[in-house]
């Protein structure tokens, strides 16, 4: 069975956190707690590499819901599947 891809347009601050674990500062009101709930259940990875282009939005962040206009950056995230013993 094939598994679906969900294509997202990330923030800069999730871009962070997904590829190395970093959180901005507390006052900025970006929420890792906030993206771990929203994607419970799910592998969301940073899908871009050095030859991906970031581009602009005004619409909010696909993995956050930031609603701040910013650099997009592609990521992607597909349903966990359940070991099965």
């Amino acid at each position: 069975m094939a598994r679906e891809i969900i294509e997202l347009d990330g923030c800069v601050d999730c871009i962070m956190y997904l590829a190395n674990g970093e959180v901005p500062e507390e006052d900025s009101g970006w929420s890792a707690d906030a993206v771990d709930e929203k994607w419970r259940g799910y592998h969301v990875v940073v899908a871009g590499d050095e030859n991906s282009e970031e581009h602009f939005s005004w619409s909010p962040c696909d993995v956050c819901g930031e609603s701040l206009g910013g650099n997009r950056y592609p990521c992607a995230a597909w349903k966990c599947e359940e070991i099965k013993p």
